[in-house]
């Protein structure tokens, strides 16, 4: 079956604007950060999901529960005991963090850095037998004065 033209899409597109047949948003779900997740149903693909930031922090990113619903990876959403188990977790791994970071040993470096004193980029080695350009020998100018 071979693709539709732009033209028959334009179409199609036009009889449903008059029909009113087009796709709806339905609301799934709204996370602790206001951001609100829907399913676009009404379309061509199978599943078409999104998301909505809230209008006072446009910048704020979806957590990972709801990234792997949003791209399919997840057949259902994550359901609010998920979510708060899963924060609690993170919050236990940062105090512990925390924790491990005071009792380690801190080390510190009075000295030059590891790669000696100037530790940038190394040149390439100059040899006094090789020439540094094709043909010029610096022994022969020294010879003829």
């Amino acid at each position: 079956m071979s693709r539709p033209s732009g033209w028959s899409r334009v179409a199609t597109n036009f009889f449903k604007f008059l029909k009113k047949d087009w796709s709806e948003k339905v609301y799934v779900g709204k996370d602790t950060q206001g951001i609100s997740y829907y399913e676009l149903h009404g379309t061509r693909k199978n599943v078409s999901r999104g998301f909505e930031p809230p209008f006072d922090n446009l910048n704020s990113k979806p957590g990972v529960e709801w990234l792997s619903w949003i791209k399919g990876t997840r057949r259902f959403p994550p359901n609010e005991q998920e979510l708060l188990s899963n924060e609690s977790r993170q919050q236990a791994q940062l105090e512990q963090n925390d924790a491990m970071e005071k009792f380690s040993p801190k080390v510190g470096s009075t000295g030059p850095p590891a790669g000696g004193p100037t530790a940038g980029p190394k040149i390439y080695p100059q040899y006094d037998d090789f020439e540094k350009a094709p043909g010029y020998n610096p022994d022969k100018i020294k010879d003829k004065s």
